[in-house]
């Protein structure tokens, strides 16, 4: 499949086509035929503008760094000539695009040499099975629109069978008022209204909307879209439905210390001793625009899950708690732990952030039994929302029991795919404790992280393509962690300089979550490393 028009004026070239086949094989064969005939020219296919969708753009640029992180796998489907893939590329997202035009691929690969692996001919009714579930991000940009309506139902289910189990879609079509008969149209295009296209995933394929379909007419976010787009249809962000819909704000799992390391290096919560109980903790952050209430959010291990066992398990409660927008919490263990500075409990929350933690929220489970610990080995921790709906996890080792289905679903991510995102050997942190909130130690060197050909790139490429810097932000983040395969804490500070930002800014950019993706080195989980001298 592929994409149709922003014009409806435009008339299509003339093409024969086999009668004798299905419906949609008709339609692709009549696309293929027009990419043949005009290779990698834009100019000659009536659908295609030399650059990608703007209405992708703007949501790339005011959305997607509050949903989907750098380097995140992402589907383009029905792809043409590359154009959108290609901006997700610039970004630094993992892409697959494809395009059941044979033309329309070989096109792409044409125009996108250093991306070609990129491109790939499939047809959406014939996905091979590790296609399924697999990606972070699915764009769907005119695909919908460009065929008959009869075929929406199964191209939507489709689209929405690459998502995973956190994933987000973002849905593009030229749009139509409600007051226009879906019988009178006389395409390609066929607009949609929104409520079908809302019917289409929301109803049809059980996605949740994060929020309302966006007219951008309307809004007026992108200018270009007046003349191109008279009345666009934007589906932002739906999100599986037996993930936490991102439209719920909740807050993500970002830390777990499961092994204390010995030494002084165990001495997690400051308290001048090390206990292989009392420092363990685990990490939330509130990677969204406003506040939310903890109240009745629950942290739990295997053990509560476990008949018999639950006396055993590792478990807390928040209070009535509101964990400000971008701010972070810390929930020790506890046992035989004393603490500086503001603490909560699972009675009370804390008078204010404590600054001994880097300004986290600290909590304290109060445990009194040094055998109320996860384990060293193999568990799994959950994050529960009120109502028993699980929210996050995080599985390491190999749990001696199989995971609820509830947890299954929401595992994020699985133990196997942190083993594969590690730090660069010659770039490996010194010590996996955390002594401030959200951050391993790292040996600070003497040497820029941000070197000159970064900064090259930087001015002459990101700049440029982006507009304002704090546009160039996310692209030159993800520059610094495609070279070392992580970012330090003094990265993002040299960064902040070059770019003119102020540290604080480029900091909550760089939030644990969103930006980064997570890792495991030894038997800490971690997100983002500092630098000490």
């Amino acid at each position: 499949m592929s994409t149709l028009t922003d014009n409806a004026t435009v008339a299509y070239p003339s093409v024969d086509i086999r009668t004798d086949l299905p419906v949609i094989d008709q339609w692709i064969e009549r696309f293929d035929s027009i990419y043949q005939e005009a290779g990698p020219d834009d100019t000659r296919i009536p659908w295609s503008h030399a650059r990608a969708n703007p209405a992708l753009i703007a949501w790339l640029n005011v959305q997607a760094s509050c949903m989907v992180r750098p380097g995140a796998r992402v589907a383009v489907v029905g792809c043409g000539l590359g154009r959108d893939a290609a901006a997700l590329l610039e970004r630094g997202y993992d892409v697959c695009a494809f395009d059941a035009c044979a033309h329309a691929i070989a096109a792409a690969k044409e125009l996108h040499p250093a991306h070609e692996s990129c491109f790939h001919q499939m047809d959406l009714r014939d996905l091979p099975a590790k296609m399924t579930s697999r990606f972070d991000l699915v764009v769907e940009v005119h695909t919908i629109q460009s065929l008959p309506v009869e075929t929406r139902p199964a191209i939507a289910s489709a689209i929405a069978s690459l998502l995973n189990h956190r994933g987000v879609l973002i849905a593009i079509a030229r749009g139509r008022a409600d007051d226009i008969p879906v019988a009178t149209l006389d395409g390609p295009p066929f607009p949609l209204t929104a409520s079908e296209l809302e019917a289409l995933f929301a109803q049809g394929c059980g996605l949740t909307l994060d929020r309302p379909i966006d007219d951008y007419e309307s809004r007026g976010i992108i200018a270009p879209m007046r003349t191109m787009i008279p009345l666009s249809v934007v589906a932002l962000a739906a999100a599986a439905s037996i993930a936490a819909a991102l439209a719920d704000k909740h807050p993500v799992l970002t830390e777990v210390l499961f092994n204390v390391p010995r030494g002084d290096d165990g001495d997690a919560n400051g308290d001048g001793h090390r206990s292989s109980a009392g420092d363990e903790f685990f990490e939330l952050h509130n990677p969204h625009d406003e506040a939310i209430n903890l109240r009745g959010y629950v942290f739990a291990n295997r053990l509560q899950f476990r008949k018999g066992s639950e006396k055993r398990a590792v478990v807390f409660r928040f209070p009535k708690f509101e964990l400000p927008a971008g701010a972070t919490v810390v929930v020790f263990n506890g046992y035989d732990s004393e603490f500086t500075g503001p603490v909560g409990t699972t009675d009370r929350a804390p008078d204010g952030p404590n600054d001994a933690f880097g300004g986290a929220y600290v909590f304290t489970m109060e445990n009194t039994s040094q055998f109320r610990a996860l384990n060293n080995t193999g568990d799994y921790v959950v994050l529960v929302a009120p109502g028993m709906k699980f929210v996050d996890a995080l599985v390491w080792g190999k749990p001696d029991e199989d995971l609820p289905d509830g947890v299954r679903a929401i595992m994020a991510p699985s133990a196997s795919i942190l083993a594969d995102q590690t730090y660069r050997e010659e770039h490996r942190p010194m010590a996996w404790i955390t002594k401030n909130s959200g951050t391993a130690q790292i040996e600070k060197r003497a040497e820029p992280w941000l070197t000159q050909a970064m900064k090259d790139t930087v001015t002459e490429t990101y700049l440029p393509r982006y507009e304002t810097k704090q546009g160039a932000l996310i692209p030159t983040l993800h520059k610094i962690q495609h070279e070392y395969g992580w970012i330090p804490h003094q990265a993002m500070m040299e960064i902040a300089e070059f770019l003119e930002l102020a540290p604080a800014d480029v900091l909550d950019t760089a939030s644990f979550y969103e930006e980064f993706w997570l890792k495991q080195k030894g038997e800490h989980v971690i997100a983002v490393c500092r630098s000490i001298a």
